[in-house]
């Protein structure tokens, strides 16, 4: 997920015909700022994913504090098709200072660390610097004219030495993969006993480095969840891991498409029968909106319909399950 904007950022220009945000430019500061959204929302992700977690194990135990349960209604269940000024930092802080009370998860001692380490004053000046900036934006619009301009130069040097003392903050990530668990088939042979899944995967990232997108198939004794992204400790997508599903999600194992298209979560509207909002991961501009009423027949042709509802019903009982377990609340009442 990290690196993606992370490789776009440092991808020299080439012949190729989509862009590049190798030199100071209106267009890499606003990668440079979408690359630290990133790191704090995998961040945040991996902790409502354990939150989520530890309610369904210890329900009567994980009630969260009011103004966490606050700050997750006002960033997911808010209309929103853009967060471009907008930051989970603070619900990363507050569900961080709850969750690391209690450090029995195995991903929980690297967030105590990380907790324990956003108010050094380094990190916390980095943290300060780039949090105004995405909240300030068209502010700095103006030092970005259309030609080379020695202020363009300045801010996007600024911001790249707040990111990189970022990335040291969270550098723990770089122990850690992503694999989209996209479709799972049962076999079993004629006359003999023994029984596995096949399972459909993409690696998505091992550590920082991207590795290439293709299907791959392997087969493990016992099955995994299907359509989900798994965080795992490298080389262990078999054995399990967190599950980021519904708030990362990969769109093509939703319609079964080949390789990954990885998207986050934006939004969810209560409203009607519920829209969804994801980010396109690859892009800070490009959005996948599912609407919330259904579209005429003679919009949509009837195979693109269908893996619609299809989608958007699965989506829309996990992010009710959230709720109700998180929140203990329906969607009715968001």
């Amino acid at each position: 997920m990290i690196h993606l904007p992370i490789r776009k950022l440092l991808a020299p220009e080439s012949s190729e015909s989509f862009p590049f945000y190798d030199t100071p430019s209106w267009e890499r500061f606003q990668m440079l700022l979408y690359a630290y959204r990133t790191i704090i929302n995998l961040t945040t992700y991996a902790l409502l994913a354990l939150t989520w977690e530890r309610s369904l194990r210890k329900p009567a135990l994980n009630q969260l504090p009011e103004e966490c349960l606050e700050l997750i209604k006002n960033t997911l269940f808010t209309a929103n098709s853009s967060d471009k000024k907008l930051s989970n930092l603070d619900l990363l802080k507050k569900l961080g200072l709850f969750l690391t009370a209690d450090q029995q998860d195995k991903f929980i001692s690297q967030f105590a660390i990380l907790i324990s380490e956003l108010d050094e004053n380094e990190y916390r000046w980095a943290l300060d610097d780039l949090e105004s900036k995405v909240k300030n934006q068209e502010h700095y619009r103006a030092y970005f004219p259309a030609s080379p301009d020695p202020d363009a130069f300045t801010f996007c040097l600024e911001t790249e030495h707040s990111l990189a003392i970022i990335m040291i903050l969270f550098g723990f990530w770089v122990n850690y993969s992503l694999t989209s668990i996209k479709d799972i088939g049962f076999l079993k042979f004629h006359r003999l006993k023994e029984r596995t899944y096949l399972h459909r995967i993409v690696q998505l990232q091992y550590g920082h480095v991207s590795v290439k997108p293709d299907d791959d198939q392997f087969s493990i004794p016992t099955p995994l969840e299907t359509t989900s992204i798994i965080l795992h400790l490298h080389d262990k997508w078999s054995s399990g891991g967190l599950n980021l599903s519904p708030f990362l999600i990969d769109r093509n194992a939703l319609i079964r498409a080949p390789k990954a298209d990885l998207h986050y979560l934006l939004s969810f509207s209560t409203q009607g029968k519920g829209a969804f909002c994801y980010r396109k991961l690859n892009s800070y501009e490009g959005t996948w909106d599912i609407p919330s009423k259904e579209k005429p027949k003679s919009v949509l042709p009837t195979k693109e319909a269908k893996e619609e509802a299809i989608y958007h019903a699965l989506l829309k009982k996990q992010i009710t399950a959230f709720a109700q377990t998180v929140l203990n609340k329906s969607l009715d009442e968001l």
